[in-house]
């Protein structure tokens, strides 16, 4: 649009998919419906400067389990500087094939941005991340809880509220992540390769 976006112009505020219809809207001069989760990012393609009350964070989810490209179930919250992943690694349909109803071992990503851009070494572990984890994790929560996707009374339909309460029931048991939740990980490992492998076989 070179009437009103400069070539070349770049910016590094999170922009997520939901916010493009309101901004293509916005510049039609249509007013964002209220049932549209995402805001206008106009303002930031015209000015090339971010608004002081803009997001600071994004959120995704990749229900589709083991559906394609034998991607585990997860959950994300992305900023500028840091990506936190939890795989909570389960789809419960009855019409899903074999692989996407097995279970994957739930476990924490995260990534240092800045420094790792290609995401390539999880420093989850690592002590001096400690609060950064601390932080995203509960800005995390917040996240999940604003949009709605922990509250099955929230669900499109009963699918998808008996998905959100088995995720739910991961999440409450893998959210700190102690040694008897590796050690639960481990086993589901385990079990998923020991079911892969038996797949094979056949």
């Amino acid at each position: 649009y070179p009437s009103r976006i400069k070539a070349g112009s770049r910016t590094n505020a999170i922009v997520e998919n939901i916010d493009y219809g309101p901004t293509m809207l916005d510049f039609a001069g249509v007013e964002t419906p209220s049932y549209m989760q995402g805001q206008s990012f106009k303002a930031i393609l015209e000015t090339n400067k971010e608004p002081s009350d803009w997001k600071q964070e994004a959120y995704y989810q990749y229900w589709m389990h083991m559906s394609h490209h034998d991607n585990p179930g997860h959950f994300a919250i992305r900023t500028k500087d840091y990506k936190l992943i939890f795989f909570y690694g389960r789809r419960k349909h009855p019409a899903s094939e074999k692989n996407t109803r097995l279970a994957t071992p739930p476990g924490w990503e995260l990534y240092d941005l800045k420094r790792d851009p290609q995401e390539m070494n999880n420093v989850y572990e690592d002590p001096k991340y400690a609060s950064v984890v601390k932080e995203l994790k509960e800005r995390l929560k917040k996240l999940r809880s604003k949009i709605g996707v922990d509250d099955p009374s929230k669900a499109l339909n009963a699918y998808v509220a008996e998905e959100i309460r088995v995720v739910n029931k991961i999440v409450e048991e893998f959210w700190e992540y102690d040694d008897q939740a590796r050690e639960k990980a481990i086993k589901i490992s385990n079990e998923f390769l020991e079911s892969k492998m038996k797949q094979k076989r056949l």
